[in-house]
């Protein structure tokens, strides 16, 4: 099995934030801590950079950290009982990875960025031992987990026997949704994946999601300039969506 590859830690120090600094800091554990709690917290989590083609860890690697995004955008997927390829999920910063691992002690996938991207790593046990000591830390990473099962009850929803212009609709509401918790300008998106990937995980053709995207252009729903999309008329794409996520109790 092939080992996760990253940059060297000396390409990375200068690019390090503390958590109390870090930009997805209200998404992610330390929320809630104070103080020496923080410190304590701090002290435990790694910072690895990793490009495009790398792995964070592949299916089969023993279990023995969750990651949080810290910039940039990474990809879950795995490989079908027919060889092909199947993608989960696409983590934005402040998102955690690896709880696959935790029921088997081993991933059941495996991650990789689509872009450029900094990662945090928690590994678990110290991170266990350390909730047992704060219960707000604790509370935050349940809350974390619950955030992750929502974000894939999503993906599910989507998948419920949709039309193709609802799947692709229910994605950029979803996608300006998590924007939206980064205080991140959510009309104005970054689509890091390719149009292979974006309908591989939607369960479409390329060709239509190609067609799709075109014409919901048409309708002057959105503009989009090769990975670069404005959300125009956010109304009109929570009608094609048939669903308004702003209504929906959304664990952060």
């Amino acid at each position: 099995m092939n080992q996760p590859h990253r940059k060297p830690d000396f390409d990375i120090q200068q690019l390090r934030l503390s958590c109390r600094e870090c930009s997805v800091h209200e998404l992610c554990l330390p929320s809630s801590l104070r103080g020496d709690d923080l410190i304590r917290l701090s002290d435990l989590v790694g910072h690895s950079s990793y490009d495009p083609g790398q792995h964070i860890f592949n299916t089969g690697d023993v279990f023995q950290a969750l990651y949080v995004v810290q910039s940039g955008s990474v990809k879950t997927s795995v490989t079908t009982r027919d060889g092909g390829l199947q993608i989960l999920h696409f983590h934005l910063p402040g998102e955690l990875i690896g709880l696959d691992g935790l029921a088997e002690h081993h991933h059941q996938c495996t991650a990789e960025p689509l872009e450029p991207s900094q990662v945090c790593r928690l590994p678990y046990r110290k991170i266990e031992q350390l909730a047992n000591d704060i219960p707000a830390l604790q509370k935050q990473l349940l809350r974390i987990v619950s955030r992750e099962f929502f974000l894939d009850h999503q993906h599910i929803l989507m998948m419920g026997g949709r039309p193709a212009i609802q799947r692709l609709a229910l994605f950029i509401q979803t996608l300006s949704h998590r924007k939206r918790l980064l205080h991140e300008d959510h009309r104005n998106l970054t689509l890091s994946m390719s149009r292979v990937e974006l309908a591989n995980y939607l369960a479409l053709a390329t060709e239509t999601v190609s067609r799709l995207l075109a014409r919901l252009q048409r309708l002057g729903v959105l503009r989009l300039e090769r990975h670069n999309l404005e959300i125009v008329d956010m109304e009109r794409l929570v009608e094609i969506s048939g669903d308004d996520l702003e209504l929906v109790p959304y664990p952060h």
